[in-house]
Parts: structure tokens; sequence; C-alpha cells
């Protein structure tokens, strides 16, 4: 076995992994070659016998992921469109090869994934200096949201989504009464961060997750006293700043799209962020309710929607956007069925009862998170949100109360 001849290279695993969560930000060719390399690292480098060990401990996490992704590949067999399934059922291959590569051997060492999380909140503090001076640099003022974010190429949700679990991490810290200076500079900046970037659902969940946990399942006055205050301090910046106020706005008053209206000066309308998902979902429930057992077929996921949006006569959506279901749920029910539903559900139920029974803060943050961003946006349509689900949540999955603690 390679591990016994080159026992130096089984250190590089944090490193590797480390790499994968990094390139996220800012290249899926590089994170591509990153994930290859970890799976390489699986195959060559751990003992066969640690390899079964590890994944009969883990087998019910690796079994639902396994299971979600055959059922787009069997899906492949009644759909149309069967290059954009195959298309499909690559960008899914993280949900077995992640799972395998992660769970499929020993857990890190306790130091090894303290300094590994640790790296990932001084990167992700790294590019949120970036991100300020670019846009203090280029623009003359702080701007927001997805010209905020686009300033490096990445999707304001999704790099929300990144500074949100290095919060939780940050916050985990200080717990622990570690570095507690340091680490509360560094968390009110993350926080900062998040505000710029003004990704609705995200701020919500982090602090609903926050809420959930030190005010409910590890209650006392002071975390209480402690929430009340984060939470208004939140919504006084939110406030201070014009362009982030206007999308809460938009969030609680915003308009609804006008349906069956095409002359011209309706064509070119667009609609804040809620009014466009609410259109979506009503056009997306007709295309359930004809195909609710087996969906359509991963390769056609796009072309049901767009006939909805053209029956319905959403000119946004048919004519001027290619719109997904922004909805994990929904776009699986749509491409493979209710069985699809079935399995993700049974996966977020098994990571909350892991982050419950083993009292890990970090799981329950992550997985509370990832739940109510699938409900706006469909996370598996793109790299960015298979890896970070499966990728985090195989590594806290297997975390035990001590390394919690550490």
């Amino acid at each position: 076995m390679l591990s016994e001849k080159y026992p130096q290279f089984q250190k590089y695993r944090g490193l590797l992994f480390f790499l994968v969560l990094a390139s996220l930000v800012f290249s899926m060719k590089l994170n591509s070659l990153f994930i290859i390399l970890l799976v390489l690292q699986w195959l060559l480098m751990v003992p066969l016998a640690e390899k079964k060990e590890s994944l009969r401990r883990n087998w019910k996490l690796i079994a639902l992921f396994a299971a979600y992704f055959l059922l787009f590949a069997i899906s492949i067999l009644y759909s149309e469109n069967t290059s954009s399934a195959w298309k499909d059922i690559e960008s899914k291959l993280s949900l077995l090869l992640i799972p395998l590569s992660i769970l499929g051997q020993k857990r890190l060492e306790v130091k090894e994934q303290a300094v590994l999380l640790k790296l990932y909140v001084w990167f992700l503090v790294g590019v949120g200096v970036f991100l300020v001076g670019k846009s203090l640099f280029l623009a003359g003022g702080l701007l927001t949201n997805q010209e905020f974010s686009a300033l490096i190429g990445v999707h304001a949700s999704y790099l929300s989504l990144y500074m949100a679990v290095a919060l939780f991490i940050t916050i985990q810290s200080l717990t622990h009464k570690s570095q507690i200076k340091l680490n509360t500079v560094i968390a009110l900046f993350l926080a900062f961060i998040l505000v710029v970037l003004a990704a609705r659902m995200v701020i919500i969940a982090t602090f609903l997750s926050l809420f959930t946990w030190f005010a409910v399942v590890h209650f006392t006055w002071k975390r209480l006293l402690t929430m009340i205050v984060i939470f208004i301090g939140v919504v006084f910046a939110i406030s201070s700043i014009d362009s982030v106020k206007s999308r809460f706005q938009e969030g609680l008053i915003g308009e609804q799209v006008e349906f069956g209206n095409v002359d011209d000066s309706v064509k070119v309308k667009t609609y804040g962020g809620k009014a466009i998902r609410v259109a979506i979902w009503q056009c997306a429930q007709e295309v359930v309710k004809d195909n609710w057992l087996m969906g359509v077929g991963a390769g056609d996921v796009h072309k049901s929607l767009q006939a909805s949006y053209k029956r319905n006569e959403f000119q946004l959506a048919w004519q001027y956007n290619n719109f997904n279901s922004h909805n994990l749920f929904i776009e699986t029910i749509i491409a493979v069925g209710v069985l699809g539903v079935v399995v993700l559900i049974t996966l977020f139920y098994l990571l909350f009862f892991s982050a419950i029974k083993n009292r890990n803060m970090l799981l329950f943050f992550f997985t509370t998170l990832f739940f109510m961003f699938s409900l706006i946006e469909s996370a598996f349509n793109v790299q960015k949100g298979i890896v970070f689900l499966v990728a985090i949540s195989c590594l806290l999955f297997s975390t035990r109360e001590e390394v919690d603690k550490s």
C-alpha cells in the first residue's frame, strides 16, 4: 500500500480538503482538480481495512448521497434531452466521490481539523478585505449584493453561504473562550460582509440557527440577551445602508409579477427576487402536479419549466432569462419525482439528528443554514452548492463531541 511506502503524503489530506473549499470562490476547474486529488488520496493512500471500517461506520450518510445521485442517473432512461441529463449527472458526481473520500477513512485529528477550520476562516476574511478594498478603489464607495460579489465573479448568495459558515466557526471559538478579542473582531467583520452581500435568506437563516442553538438548545438568559443585542445590531446595520435596506423592504412588501400581460412595457419589466421566486413557484406547481411520481428526468427540467413560463406568459422568465425553480426540493421533484424529495428530507434529518445527538454546534448551524438556503435556491444545480454541502456535512458528520470541544 502506498500509505506504507509514503506515509508523509497522508498529512496533506487536510490541505487538499481546504483547497477544495477555497477554490469554490475562484475556479471550478481548480475545484474539480482538487476533488480528483482528494479521491486519489483516498484510493491510493488509505488501507483497505481502514476503508471498510470507515465506510461501515458512516454508511447511512454515504448511502443517502449515493441514492440521490442514482435517482438522477436512472432518470437518464426517460429523459428526452439525454445530452443535458448526462451533463447534470456529471455535475453531481461529487455526491459520490466526496463522501467516499472523506467518510471512507479515519477522521481528521482534533488539532488538524481545528487548523483546517481556522485556515478557512482566515481565507474568507482575506476575501472580504479584498472585496471591500476593491469596491472602495474602483467604485469610490461600498458596493452591495451582486455588484459587491461580482468583483470576484461569485454569486452573492453562495458567497454569503461561505461567509456564514466562517462566522459560525468563529462564534464556536468564542463559546470556548479562545482568543476572545481577535475572534470578536473577526465575527463582527464577517457579519458586516454578510450585511453588505444582502442575501436575505442567508442572513435570516444565520441568526435563526444561532438563536435556536443558544436560546433554545443551550438556553441561558445571558445567551438570549446576547442574541437580542446582535439582532438589533444587524437590523441597525441593514437600515443604515440604503441599497441593503431596499432589498429587505422588497422582501417584505414587494410587488407581484403580472402574468398574461405582454405589451412592450411589461416585457422588459424587472422585479425583485421575492416576486420572481413566487412567480416561478406558481409556474412550477403545474409541472409538479403532472410529474410528481417519477419526474420528467434530469435532462428535461429546464424545458418543462420554460414551457410552463410560456403558458403563463411569464415573459421575464421564458423570453429574457433561463430561471431554474429556485428551490432544491421543487427542482428535485420535477427531475426525479417524490422519492428524490424523500431522500433529501431523510438526508437533512440525519444531519440534524447527528448534530443534536453529538452536541455538534457547527453541524447544527450548517444544516439549518443549508436547509433554509435550499428553500430559495436550487443549490444542487451548481458545483458551488453541491461541493460545499457535501464536503462540509461529511467533515462535520464524522465529528464527535470531543472534536467539537477542541
